[in-house]
């Protein structure tokens, strides 16, 4: 599984990097070498289609049961320990 492409990014770089690509919080340069490693690789793109597919499933059933009170409460006292 390990190719770079014209990309300039390995399997293991995009692998790595996958949650941070799927939501967006690459810079625009990383973003777009991801993206076209993705493109090019079907492992990476399978992994990518799954990943996203998990993503958009876990968001609609939140959306529809919500955060439950405790993972809230957890979520809070994490962010006060930072």
């Amino acid at each position: 599984m390990e190719q770079t492409n014209s990309s300039g990014v390995d399997c293991r770089e995009s692998i790595a990097r996958l949650y941070e690509f799927l939501d967006n919080e690459l810079c625009s340069t990383d973003q777009a070498a991801i993206k076209r490693h993705i493109e090019h690789c079907s492992p990476c793109l399978e992994a990518f289609e799954f990943e996203a597919e998990l993503k958009a499933m876990i968001r609609s059933r939140l959306r529809k049961e919500g955060v439950p009170l405790e993972v809230k409460e957890k979520i809070r006292r994490a962010l006060a320990a930072e």
